[in-house]
Formats: structure tokens, sequence, C-alpha cells
């Protein structure tokens, strides 16, 4: 499951770049790229300043994970990586669906 929706969520970033690229005229391929690194640096760094907090806030604590087996413990933080999986998803859709459906530029 994780491996489908870690897919389907690359696929969606890189159209979601692709439909960004129209909001220039020139260049669209290397703008497209550059929206590439942008946005994957900005997931990378959102999900390491979530994954610092919830080490400084103790919330492995609050939610009794360490006293989990280790079965438990992996399962756990499997399922926060599909809900944060599922997120990126959703947002990439929602790019690339307002930018096709309100910025469509045919040349």
């Amino acid at each position: 499951m994780l491996i489908v929706l870690s897919l389907f969520s690359g696929i969606l970033l890189l159209y979601a770049c692709m439909a960004l690229s129209m909001l220039v005229n020139k260049r669209r391929w290397l703008f497209t790229f550059g929206a590439y690194i942008v946005i994957t640096t900005a997931m990378q760094t959102i999900l390491a300043v979530l994954v610092a907090l919830g080490a400084s806030f103790r919330i492995y604590d609050l939610l009794s994970i360490n006293s989990m087996s280790d079965f438990g413990q992996i399962q756990i933080v499997i399922l926060l990586v599909l809900v944060a999986e599922a997120a990126m998803c959703v947002v990439f859709y929602y790019i690339t669906r307002h930018m096709l459906k309100n910025r469509l530029n045919l040349q």
C-alpha cells in the first residue's frame, strides 16, 4: 500500500510541477525542474521539522509508543507515513486541478 501511494504521490508531484510551469511563457522545462527541486526540498524540510517537534514535545510518550512492542511501533510509523503521503497526494492533485482548470494556456 505504501509503495503504491508513494508512486502515486511522485506522479502527482511531477504533474503539479508541469502544471505550475504554465505560469511562465519561456523555458517551461527549466521552471518544471526548479519547481520540482523547490517542492521536494520544502516537503523534506517540513517533515523534518514535524518529526523534530514531535520528539521535543514528547508526543511519543503521550501515545505510549515507547511501551509498545517493536511491531506496534513500526505499525504506528507506517500509519503516520501513509497519512503524510495521502496529504501530499491531495495537495498535488488540487494544485494540478487548479492550474489546469483556471490557468490552462495552450500555445
